[in-house]
């Protein structure tokens, strides 16, 4: 059998091999101190056997970086209380009446401004570090290398769980995009109340019979009605917009035969659009398309996520597109973590975007490490979305 004798004055490690009658028999014995006060544990002839022949020369970790494409039209807010609020004041673009020398003026009404409360969505996930293979040996041995590994591996663990987190604020994201309801596990659904102009099937809302497919419907008069919508309702001044298209939309798009006669003419550029660039946050940017009085900017997002059964969905409603401006004004907004009295250094705060918990658990025997955020995606200027279904 092999012996492994740990020497705890040096935290190091010394591989003895013992022939005996014992070899080819799997045994397990206590920890016991010899005379030295050297700390003999008996393991396994087949665990022994790898110790000595293998070695891992190459890791494969599956892990893939969080995409952020909806995210980035949503600037980070953090609050320390609990709740967030916001506040509307909806605005005019009218004009000044001229009146009679010597009459009175034109008394104008103060607008009311609308205050609305939420309570961000709370995410809790965590993990044992008890669990992992090398918790056990590197508090019992208190090697540096392998209290080193145990840090790496809590590290990547925890990645992977605020991972899960980030994916749950960019869904947050495309939902209040694509249809302005987000929609929660306990049913308990925040609803922003986009008007339904801002949400057409079809152009002019209609239906299947004005999908980008049909032959006579024009592309383009979408994007103008989504740049005219946005403008006039949403109050946006810019001429710019970022157009999000699901991928069976563009396909629609750039083989509906309107579209090609329009950029088959000579000496007038109203686009173009070339190979795809991918940004750092997903998106992929494929060019700039001119369309009435207004320029557009055409994107596709292909990343997703998967639910509890591994089945894969985009963010990204493929028969839809959504137009922005490019400068919008929406929030993701963090409120405070519940938090007791010792969590932390200031007793009860718990600010922050993420906040990271640990604790024993006695009662169970685990030593418990948690992420905590509790974030709402809030499209403040609501009428600047505008989302179109355009293929069936």
């Amino acid at each position: 059998m092999l012996s492994i004798a740990l020497f705890p004055e040096q935290a190091s490690f010394e591989v003895l091999l013992g022939i005996g009658t014992a070899i080819g028999v799997a045994s397990l014995a206590l920890p016991k101190l010899n005379k030295e006060g050297v700390l003999f544990e008996t393991i396994g002839f087949d665990q022994a056997r790898a110790v000595l022949t293998n070695t891992v020369v190459a890791v494969y970790r599956e892990s893939t970086v969080v995409t952020s494409f909806f995210r980035s039209f949503f600037p980070t807010v953090t609050a320390r209380t609990r709740y967030v609020s916001i506040e509307t004041k909806r605005g005019t673009e009218k004009v000044a009446s001229d009146v009679l020398r010597g009459t009175k003026g034109n008394l104008n009404q103060r607008k009311r401004s609308t205050l609305k409360t939420i309570d961000p969505p709370l995410y809790k996930e965590g993990i044992n570090i008890n669990e992992l293979e090398v918790y056990d040996t590197a508090f019992g041995t208190l090697d540096p290398s392998l209290l080193a590994q145990l840090g790496v591996e809590t590290a990547e663990e925890m990645d992977d769980i605020t991972s899960k987190i980030e994916r749950a604020y960019e869904l947050q994201c495309a939902q209040a995009l694509l249809t302005g309801v987000i929609t929660l596990s306990n049913q308990d659904n925040i609803d922003f109340k986009r008007k339904a102009a801002s949400l057409p099937d079809g152009l002019a809302n209609g239906g299947a019979g004005t999908y980008w497919t049909v032959t006579t419907v024009d592309p383009m008069l979408s994007l103008i009605a989504g740049g005219d919508f946005i403008r006039q309702v949403g109050k946006s001044q810019g001429d710019t917009y970022n157009v999000v298209i699901g991928g069976n939309a563009l396909n629609a798009m750039l083989n509906n035969p309107i579209w090609q006669e329009k950029y088959k003419m000579f000496n007038i550029t109203l686009g173009e659009i070339g190979l795809p660039q991918r940004n750092s946050v997903g998106g992929t940017l494929h060019g700039q398309i001119s369309a009435g009085s207004y320029k557009y900017n055409i994107w596709t997002y292909t990343d997703g996520y998967e639910d509890d059964s591994l089945v894969f969905h985009k963010y990204m409603d493929d028969d839809k597109i959504i137009i922005l401006p490019t400068q919008t004004n929406f929030r993701l907004a963090f409120g405070q973590i519940p938090m007791l009295p010792g969590m932390t250094p200031a007793g009860t705060s718990g600010a922050g975007s993420y906040v990271l918990k640990e604790w024993i658990d006695f009662e169970n025997t685990n030593h418990r490490m948690e992420i905590n955020s509790a974030g709402i995606a809030i499209p403040l200027a609501i009428d600047q979305i505008y989302t179109q279904k355009v293929v069936a």
